[in-house]
């Protein structure tokens, strides 16, 4: 049996003021308050329940957790129109600039919760209470939080990128 599955692949327009907060507080020196926010969401229906931790569920997260990253550094660049611009405004972050109007393109770093390029104190994971909002349940087991999916149940691991501005969205690269 394959411990995963390929990702399925979702857009969520974000136009909830808690949500921005979040996100602004997650990649400081954008302001993410105005204009058009997405966040999308890769879902991983993994063989094993996400509720405990083993050899086989830490291997399993290692796996698609690799594999987002790898997919999600390339729909990233794809983005990119150059190098780093140092006369965008930020607070020592590093900013690039973005083909189509992008603002910001950024993936969420699913082993740490960080921005997988812009320095921040804050992280987003798949646990955060902010994802019940897109119809995932969140439970606590004491030890630990799950991520719960409406039919999958706790056997799923959810990886994020975020991106402000209107862009023409091509998701072949992240399935």
């Amino acid at each position: 049996m394959v411990d995963y599955h390929p990702p399925t692949v979702t857009i969520h327009k974000i136009e909830d003021d808690r949500i921005r907060r979040e996100f602004k507080e997650l990649l400081p020196g954008y302001d993410l308050s105005t204009g058009p926010l997405k966040l999308i969401i890769s879902e991983y229906q993994t063989s094993e329940p996400m509720t405990m931790i083993n050899e086989k569920v830490l291997n399993i997260r290692a796996q698609v957790h690799n594999e987002f990253v790898e997919k999600a550094q390339k729909f990233v660049e794809k983005y990119k129109i150059g190098e780093h611009d140092p006369n965008l405004p930020g607070l020592g972050c590093i900013f690039y600039r973005y083909s189509n109007a992008a603002e910001l393109v950024e993936f969420v770093d699913p082993a740490t919760g960080k921005p997988g390029s812009i320095p921040s104190s804050t992280t987003f994971t798949d646990t955060n209470e902010i994802l019940r909002k897109f119809g995932y349940g969140i439970e606590e087991f004491g030890c630990c939080k799950a991520l719960k999916h409406s039919e999958w149940d706790f056997r799923i691991i959810a990886c994020f990128i975020i991106i402000k501005g209107e862009i023409d969205i091509d998701l072949s690269v992240l399935q």
